[in-house]
């Protein structure tokens, strides 16, 4: 890792929050076959991610009636979700929870450190709300450069796989933006 690198991923916003993780040493670099693999299961983890992003945010429509409907159907299809995932959470051994930071260009990972400087990893995020479908991400790991955990630079990612993780990290800070708005008092 450069210091390029580092601070490519700093210019950048990137999504923030407490998941399950976990980093497996990649004892030799993933062959084409397991790469393409790797790649089309992410892009439908980050599709996924999208739409469940996107629904429980609440667009809110004139039509009430239809409105109403919306909000039954997406209050049972979280319900399902909810029990779909700790079912399957109670079934898998799932990796710690720790904080993290991170965009297209890298993750860095709070309370760990890599066994080894510039050691091939594949990254393995359990969003909470698709816990069962990680999204798998190859790079390379090292202390990061502010003291705080580790970093793994992803390696050379796919353009729809980039363009998942852009529009995620988005939504998020789109989010934190909304709320942070509607908690701050008018001014006058």
């Amino acid at each position: 890792m450069t210091d390029h690198t580092w601070q490519s991923f700093l210019d950048r916003i990137a999504w923030e929050g407490s998941v399950h993780i976990g980093c497996d040493k990649l004892d030799a670099p993933l062959d084409p076959a397991r790469r393409a693999r790797l790649e089309e299961l992410n892009r439908g983890v980050l599709a996924t991610l999208g739409l469940l992003g996107e629904r429980s945010a609440g667009d809110a429509s004139p039509d009430e009636a239809a409105t109403a409907t919306l909000a039954r159907i997406d209050a049972k299809v979280d319900a399902l979700l909810e029990m779909f995932n700790r079912h399957l959470a109670a079934s898998m051994q799932m990796p710690p929870r720790r904080p993290v930071r991170f965009n297209q260009r890298g993750i860095q990972i709070g309370e760990w450190k890599p066994a080894a400087r510039d050691d091939a990893v594949l990254v393995r995020l359990h969003f909470d709300a698709c816990v069962g479908l990680p999204l798998e991400l190859p790079g390379h790991a090292a202390p990061a450069p502010d003291g705080r955990g580790g970093f793994v630079a992803f390696d050379e990612l796919a353009e729809g796989v980039r363009e998942g993780i852009e529009h995620l990290v988005f939504r998020q800070h789109r989010r934190q933006v909304a709320e942070a708005r509607r908690e701050s008092p008018p001014t006058r």
